[in-house]
C-alpha cells in the first residue's frame, strides 16, 4: 500500500503522538508498504525531503509554531504558499490511503485535507480538558464530527476512554488501537544517562514543563517525602513555559536533591528511564492514553500515576497498583513512598511493567494498523 501518516506536531520534540507516527511509519515500511510521513519542518531539517530508509521517508511542510492555551500548549502549523504548492503536487499522487493524527489541529491537517483526493481515516489523540475549556469542547465537538466522520473512510480511537465525545457510530469503519512505538529501544539493560553516587532512589518525571502536566502537583509531593526523611531524588526532564515557576518552587521551599534535566533528545531518553528507580507522571487531564507510561514500563521501572482517564487504560491492575486521584499530592506521595521504601515491589512491578508494554510494541500492532486500514478501503469501494 502507499500510505501517508499526516503528523501535524514536530517529530523532533517529545511528545506521544509524534513518536507514534514515527514509529508506525517506520513498522509499516518494514512490512513492505511506502509510507510518506508530512510533518513540520524541524530546525534541524535542511532537505524538503528527508529518506529515512526503504519505503520511509518524511516530507517538511512549514515550520510548527507551539502555543499556550488553557493550562497547557500545543503546535499550530500553517503551510505558506510554497508549501501549499508542495502539498498540492504531493496530493496528486496514487497514494492508497491519508492517516491523519489529531485530524483538527491548525492548520496542517486541514490544508492537506482540502487537497487529498485519497480516502482519509483519522486517529483522534486529543482529549477535551477539564473545567469550562473542556465544556466548551465537548459541546462543540460532536457538532463538529456529526459533519467529520462519514466523511472518512473509518476512524481509530486511541482507547475506550474518548468513546464518551466521539460517536463511533458515525464511521464507516472504527477501531480502538492503542498508539504504538517502537520498543526496541527501551529495555531494562539501557545504559544509564547519568550515575549517582550514593542510594537514593531515583524518581524520574519527563514531559513537557506546561501546568496540566501536574509538576507542581508531584514538587508537592516529593517535599512530603523529603519532610519524612526519605532518600528520594527528583529528576525533571523536559522544557517548557513553567519551567522557571518550578525551579523557583524548588528554590523556594530548599527542596534538596532536585535535578532539573531540561529538555531531552530522543536518542538520550532510554538513558533517563535506566539512570531512575521509579518514573512519575503526574498529568492532570488531557491525556487520552501515555506513550510515555509505556517507555518507562518498557524500560523495567514501576509507575505512578495519576489517576486521569488515558492513564487508567494503560495501566491495568497487575502493573498499576500505583495511581493516585489528579491533583492530589499526599495520594501521590504516599504511592511514591510504598515504592521508595519497599525494593522487592519496585522490582515486581517493574519486571510485570515489561512484560505488559510488550504488547505497544509497534511491529506487533503494525498489522493490525494495516488490516484496519484495508477494511477501510474496501468498505469505501463497496458504498461507491
Amino acid at each position: 500500500m502507499r500510505i501517508v501518516q499526516l503528523c501535524p506536531y514536530d517529530l523532533e520534540r517529545t511528545g506521544g503522538v509524534a513518536n507514534h507516527t514515527r514509529d508506525l511509519s517506520a513498522a509499516l515500511a518494514a512490512l513492505g508498504h511506502d509510507v510518506t510521513i508530512i510533518a513540520p519542518r524541524p530546525k534541524s531539517a535542511h532537505q524538503q525531503v528527508s529518506h529515512l530508509g526503504p519505503g520511509l521517508r518524511i516530507v517538511h511542510v512549514s515550520n510548527g509554531r507551539v502555543f499556550g492555551f488553557n493550562r497547557t500548549s500545543f503546535e499550530l502549523t500553517y503551510a505558506n504558499r510554497a508549501d501549499r504548492m508542495i502539498i498540492s503536487g504531493l496530493m496528486q499522487r496514487p497514494y492508497d490511503l491519508i492517516h491523519y493524527h489529531t485530524i483538527w489541529t491548525p492548520f496542517l491537517s486541514w490544508q492537506v485535507y482540502r487537497r487529498a483526493h485519497a480516502p482519509a481515516v483519522a486517529t483522534f489523540h486529543d482529549m477535551p480538558p477539564e473545567g469550562r475549556t473542556g465544556d466548551l469542547q465537548r459541546w462543540i465537538y460532536p457538532k463538529i464530527l456529526r459533519r467529520l466522520i462519514p466523511r472518512l473512510a473509518g476512524v481509530i480511537l486511541p482507547s475506550r476512554a474518548f468513546e464518551s465525545y466521539v460517536d463511533l457510530s458515525l464511521a464507516p469503519v472504527s477501531r480502538i488501537l492503542p498508539p504504538c512505538i517502537d520498543l526496541a529501544r527501551f529495555h531494562p539493560g539501557a545504559l544509564p544517562a547519568r550515575t549517582f553516587a550514593d542510594e537514593r532512589i531515583n524518581i524520574l518525571s519527563l514531559c513537557r514543563l506546561e501546568p496540566r502536566k501536574g509538576l507542581m502537583v508531584l514538587l508537592d509531593a516529593y517535599r512530603q517525602l523529603c519532610e519524612r526523611g526519605l532518600p528520594v531524588r527528583l529528576l525533571l526532564a523536559g522544557d517548557g513555559p513553567d519551567r522557571a515557576s518550578l525551579t523557583q518552587y524548588v528554590s523556594r521551599n530548599k527542596l534538596p536533591n532536585v535535578v532539573e534535566i531540561g529538555a531531552v533528545r530522543s536518542e538520550d531518553v532510554p538513558g533517563w528511564y535506566a539512570a531512575s528507580n521509579i518514573f512519575c507522571a503526574p498529568a492532570l487531564y488531557g491525556e487520552g492514553f501515555g506513550i510515555v507510561l509505556i517507555e518507562a514500563m518498557a524500560s523495567g521501572k514501576p509507575v505512578v500515576a495519576s489517576a486521569n482517564a488515558g492513564y487508567r487504560m494503560v495501566l491495568e491492575p497487575e502493573t498499576g497498583q500505583l495511581l493516585a486521584p489528579s491533583g492530589d499530592s499526599s495520594a501521590l506521595a504516599d504511592q511514591l513512598g510504598q515504592l521508595v521504601t519497599d525494593a522487592r515491589l519496585r522490582q515486581s512491578l517493574g519486571a510485570r511493567a515489561t512484560t505488559a508494554a510488550a504488547r505497544y510494541d509497534a511491529g506487533k500492532l503494525a498489522p493490525q494498523f494495516v488490516e484496519f486500514y484495508k477494511e477501510a478501503l474496501a468498505r469505501r469501494k463497496t458504498k461507491s
